[in-house]
């Protein structure tokens, strides 16, 4: 059950969005956004981590529509405290998380997803290393990552030029500047896809379920109630699933309510 609970927040870290009608987001620091070309909105992407801002990641990706636009502002919120907890945890673990980055260091933030790939029970290794080391991709990766013109106003993201994350990230050009596209396109994902103001929002509770859980998660590192890394893992999952569950299936009512 442990893995099962660490395996659902694994997940939704990765793959969920969220909406906030009026969302606080930390005043903006002086970080570049370059959007002007393909190669520039990589760059921008790497340096918004760097200088501490993840929320600002969500800026640099395409909304198909003003409802998801705001699930994505609420998805970089839950970066950017994604981020503030990686840094409570490697100031509150610092052998841990230096062994994990160290094990992870030419793979990044990737190594999590690959390892919750292989199975048996390693839901709490995977989330370990998100915890850990969310975005050490952007310390070791920039050299990897390349872009491919497929016209004028469309680009491929490369990852030692093969397809982005075995699917293909793309880049599109619109409104006078580049965006990354999200593999939305799948109809495995189109059948989950938001489709009403009200998915919308159920969706948008669901990742700011993740982003509580986050938050409470760092009060408790902050306060030492986590003896190691294991146990701030096992107490992540433990604190989204229950929520979780039942996000899902009011987001599964609204489907079906179409």
């Amino acid at each position: 059950m442990r893995w099962i609970l660490s395996g659902a927040a694994v997940g939704c870290l990765a793959l969920l969005a969220g909406l906030a009608l009026l969302i606080a987001r930390p005043n903006r620091p002086d970080v570049p956004l370059r959007t002007d070309s393909p190669d520039a909105l990589i760059d921008s992407a790497f340096a918004v981590v760097q200088a501490g801002r993840a929320d600002l990641l969500a800026d640099l990706l395409h909304a198909p529509s003003d409802d998801f636009r705001l699930v994505l502002n609420q998805l970089g919120v839950l970066l950017y405290d994604l981020q503030r907890l990686g840094d409570s945890l490697a100031e509150r673990y610092p052998a841990e998380i230096q062994s994990i980055r160290e094990q992870g260091a030419s793979a990044g933030g990737a190594a999590a997803v690959a390892a919750l790939q292989r199975g048996g029970g390693v839901g709490d290794r995977a989330l370990r290393r998100i915890l850990a080391d969310p975005f050490g991709w952007a310390r070791e990766s920039r050299e990897r990552i390349t872009t491919a013109s497929l016209g004028d106003d469309s680009a491929a993201v490369l990852v030692d030029g093969a397809p982005a994350l075995g699917v293909g990230i793309l880049m599109r050009r619109e409104n006078g500047r580049w965006w990354i596209e999200l593999p939305l396109g799948f109809p495995q994902v189109q059948r989950y896809m938001p489709q009403t103001p009200e998915e919308h929002q159920v969706l948008g509770s669901m990742i700011k379920v993740i982003d509580n859980a986050i938050l409470d998660l760092k009060k408790d590192i902050d306060d030492g109630r986590c003896a190691n890394l294991e146990q701030a893992a096992e107490l992540a999952g433990e604190k989204a699933f229950g929520p979780l569950i039942m996000c899902a299936i009011a987001y599964d009512r609204a489907m079906k309510a179409r």
